[in-house]
């Protein structure tokens, strides 16, 4: 959804009426923009049609719906916000889709910053010290025309992306688990990222590999293009 209008306009969904009341009230406060409020995930979808905001931020509890609702809402830019960032929390949000996922106590200057760049296309990954495992050590994206890639190493790094865990890799493709991991440490080597959701966003921003064809229609957004970067502020 390409932005439209210089007065950005936020949804802001989360079953803790205190805390979407006071970040609405924060977010009105530091910035010329239009926010509204709805309590029941379930009407999402119909104020998204009847507002068009530039912008969904919704809570990442209770786990699951969120990747539901980013999946349910297609090409609206989503941003999960959460008390707690994890590694494995991340890349089910990014793989579902998701545009930005953010700690709840994200300064209200960096998280307006990110709801602008995520209302502008980009996809924001959060900052080292409050995702677990890596997402601090991502790397730079390097040009997917060097990365040299094995064939066996492409098939593996595409069906991580449309998510399939490790043990399920190896039992798809015959293979044991630990020849699974060795090719994905070596893909991730030459791609120069650290951590599985370093590797699912290149992925993901450089189109680097389709969804496998025997997985087709699973792990949807994680072929659409865009740029990334790392959010910076907040608390651990």
């Amino acid at each position: 959804m390409a932005r439209r209008r210089n007065r950005l306009v936020c949804l802001i969904c989360d079953p803790c009426d205190y805390f979407a009341a006071g970040l609405a009230a924060a977010i009105d406060a530091a910035a010329s923009a239009e926010v509204v409020r709805v309590a029941d995930r379930r009407m999402v979808p119909d104020e998204v049609r009847r507002r068009r905001p530039d912008v969904v931020i919704a809570s990442l509890e209770p786990p699951g719906e969120a990747c539901e609702l980013i999946a349910t809402l297609g090409d609206v830019p989503v941003l999960v916000m959460s008390w707690s960032v994890r590694e494995d929390q991340a890349v089910e949000v990014f793989r579902a889709g998701g545009r930005a996922f953010v700690h709840k106590e994200t300064p209200v200057a960096d998280l307006l910053r990110v709801m602008d760049e995520v209302a502008s296309g980009l996809t924001v990954l959060p900052e080292a010290r409050r995702a677990q495992r890596g997402p601090g050590h991502l790397g730079a994206p390097v040009n997917d025309a060097a990365a040299q890639l094995t064939p066996r190493e492409s098939e593996i790094v595409s069906l991580l992306a449309v998510g399939l865990s490790n043990v399920q890799i190896a039992r798809h493709m015959g293979i044991a688990h630990q020849t699974v991991k060795n090719h994905l440490h070596n893909a991730m080597r030459k791609l120069g990222v650290s951590s599985r959701l370093a590797l699912l966003l290149h992925t993901k921003a450089h189109r680097l590999h389709g969804a496998h064809p025997s997985f087709q229609g699973v792990g949807a957004s994680v072929g659409a293009g865009g740029s990334y970067r790392l959010v910076t502020g907040g608390h651990d």
